[in-house]
């Protein structure tokens, strides 16, 4: 079985000053992704699910903590990422 956990909303804008946009999304921790909820050039909303990140058992739901557009999706499904890694950047709401 798996253990689901929620990133809160304001960690991304958090975790790294230089982006003070909060337009570059990063990987909270090393693992799989699981599965990749939205496509580029998707509308998202302040806490809607972006996608799954799976590491020994533990699958973490990455929700979006601004509203935008999706400009780049860089990760797919089944692929290894370590923390800090580029995952999608969005296209803010201006």
């Amino acid at each position: 079985s798996y253990e689901v956990e929620t990133v809160p909303e304001n960690y991304f804008a958090e975790q790294d000053k230089k982006n003070t946009d909060g337009s570059i999304l990063k990987s909270p921790m090393t693992g799989i992704i699981k599965d990749i909820i939205v496509t580029t050039g998707e509308q998202v909303k302040s806490g809607q699910l972006l996608l799954r990140i799976e590491s020994m058992k533990l699958v973490l739901s990455v929700n979006s903590s601004q509203m935008g557009k999706i400009k780049d999706i860089r990760v797919k499904p089944g692929q290894k990422i370590s923390a800090g890694d580029f995952l999608m950047e969005f296209e803010n709401e201006g």
